[in-house]
């Protein structure tokens, strides 16, 4: 059996997160810049909520006025989606299973490994969040 499922956006979220935290940018302060109601920022960083291309973008974008500030190099749209397709071949290959599906979509019954759970599984397989 596997060792569990992971929702894929939130692996998605968990790289956007990461992201934001090093450009020093606030959950509300990207919200506000994307004229976006904060708690969508707040799904799409936890996977309850799939993020198209075109908010990945926008988001990246905001977030491209700040990392230089913060000594951190630019990144595109395809950055986040590449770090997150590492991540879930890296958790495929330890035994875990990776689901498209968003948290508000998850069917069940199995339970999902989620938040700090699922950032101590990457932290345990010593999955190298920045190569």
């Amino acid at each position: 059996g596997s060792k569990g499922t992971v929702l894929y956006p939130e692996l998605v979220g968990l790289v956007l997160r990461h992201f934001r935290d090093r450009a020093g940018v606030l959950q509300a302060q990207l919200a506000d810049q994307l004229n976006w109601p904060q708690p969508k920022v707040s799904r799409i960083e936890r996977g309850d909520a799939h993020v198209s291309v075109e908010q990945l973008a926008g988001m990246v974008e905001v977030l491209n006025r700040s990392l230089p500030l913060q000594g951190e190099d630019s990144i595109a749209y395809w950055t986040v989606l590449a770090r997150a397709d590492k991540l879930a071949q890296d958790l495929t290959g330890l035994g875990y299973r990776v689901t498209w599906c968003s948290g508000t979509e998850w069917p069940g019954p199995e339970s999902l490994l989620r938040g700090d759970k699922l950032r101590s599984a990457i932290a345990l397989a010593h999955v190298p969040f920045s190569e």
